[in-house]
């Protein structure tokens, strides 16, 4: 099965390259550091003292929280508003990165953290016009899934079981979704690999080429890509049931859960450079081919006659 071979390729790719791995942690673990100081302090600022965040902590309470953004409203807002601009920050930071790991894969190179972050740069605006397409293509389809829904409650209106055919439409509608929603996240994948694959080219021909390469190799890309998605589910299970099994009332466990909490953070990085390995690998196993033609006055093979 390709799917099963490019992913263990993958894994292998992947614990060989702890450098990539662990530069990726330490950039993601920088990227989060003001993230965390300016909410720490705006809760600390709210809360105070109030057992309302161990509350939260707990467990999430509507009534709890209505009272605290009653009592404290503004800095919860300005919280909000300050997620957004780190949203998109994020978002440029994780493009800004990708760059360097596909070009180390695609080319095969040893790491070094100079030409790495060099590579991140050489295709930060590629990836952004890509970044760009694929979230306007996103957009389309939240579209054409709130017009589906919307003919699905009609449809369901004429009915006389209407509540059960509603709640199927629905189930349809939102498989359709997520299937649709996972081939435009593999086609801007392929699109990523595509651009640095064959160099300079435009964006949105990358995008097109990238839709091109999953429909003519749907299960083999929905097979990786599936596979991968199990392997940080797997390492996300095990990292909640060690954490629940800990108990955070003394110093050496809270030490122990933070130890923890950053070993599955290096796993992540560990399964983003697996998630890139594995679609290079198979790109460059199915990408189209240059077409030879033999027998012409102007081949190789006729020309020293």
């Amino acid at each position: 099965m390709t799917a099963l071979r490019i992913f263990r390729h993958a894994c292998t790719r992947t614990l060989v390259s702890p450098g990539l791995v662990i530069t990726l942690y330490l950039v993601n673990l920088l990227l989060a550091f003001p993230a965390f100081y300016v909410a720490h302090s705006l809760l600390q600022s709210a809360l105070g003292s109030s057992l309302a965040g161990d509350s939260l902590l707990a467990g999430f309470d509507f009534t709890v929280w209505r009272d605290l953004m009653a009592v404290h409203g503004l800095p919860f807002t300005t919280l909000f508003r300050f997620a957004i601009p780190l949203a998109v920050l994020g978002v440029v930071a994780q493009t800004f990165l990708a760059g360097g790991v596909l070009d180390l894969l695609v080319r095969e190179k040893r790491f070094s953290a100079a030409t790495f972050f060099q590579a991140c740069g050489t295709y930060l605006g590629r990836f952004l016009h890509i970044w760009v397409l694929t979230a306007i293509i996103l957009a389309l389809v939240f579209m054409l899934f709130s017009v589906l829904v919307g003919a699905v409650f009609t449809m369901a209106a004429m009915e006389p079981d209407s509540d059960r055919t509603a709640g199927i439409g629905i189930g349809l509608s939102l498989a359709c979704l997520v299937l649709l929603l996972l081939l435009v996240a593999m086609a801007s994948d392929y699109a990523r690999v595509n651009a640095v694959v064959h160099g300079k080219q435009s964006s949105l021909k990358a995008v097109g080429r990238g839709f091109l390469f999953v429909f003519h190799n749907p299960a083999s890309t929905l097979g990786l890509h599936l596979l991968l998605i199990l392997l940080l589910g797997l390492f996300t299970a095990i990292y909640l049931v060690l954490q629940g099994l800990t108990d955070m009332d003394r110093p050496f466990t809270i030490i122990l859960v933070f130890l923890l909490q950053q070993l599955f953070m290096v796993a992540r990085s560990g399964i983003r450079v697996a998630f890139s390995a594995g679609e290079v690998a198979l790109y460059e196993e199915r990408k189209p081919r240059p077409v030879v033609f033999y027998g012409w006055d102007d081949s190789p093979s006729l020309q020293g006659r």
